[in-house]
């Protein structure tokens, strides 16, 4: 290719090696676009692919912290039977002896 241009450029063929030059310019560019153009696509790739699993973890994340609120309402709603038994053989300790709770 430089030789070409050396030619060209030697035999006074101006406008013939301007436009050469404006070829090499507009590939290089062409060139550079296509590589911006490949790393804004890998990167948006690798972005929804995260996106992908933050929203994957998110989702088990809710599910296990919905079992988990679940027992512990189930928990707290025998704790507060107990309780309330608890208060009513509190209150009436006769009662309460002369028929157990079962």
């Amino acid at each position: 290719m430089r030789a070409v241009r050396q030619k060209q450029w030697l035999q006074g063929k101006t406008l013939s090696y301007i436009l050469y030059a404006i070829g090499e310019i507009f590939l290089i560019v062409v060139g550079i676009l296509i590589a911006v153009s490949i790393g804004n696509w890998n990167s948006n790739r690798i972005e929804k692919n995260l996106r992908m699993e933050y929203l994957e973890r998110l989702t088990e994340n809710i599910e296990a912290d919905s079992k988990a609120y679940e027992a512990s309402k189930a928990h707290a709603e025998m704790r507060i039977g107990f309780l309330s038994l608890l208060i009513e053989i509190a209150k009436n300790p006769q009662q309460a002896l002369a028929n157990p709770p079962r």
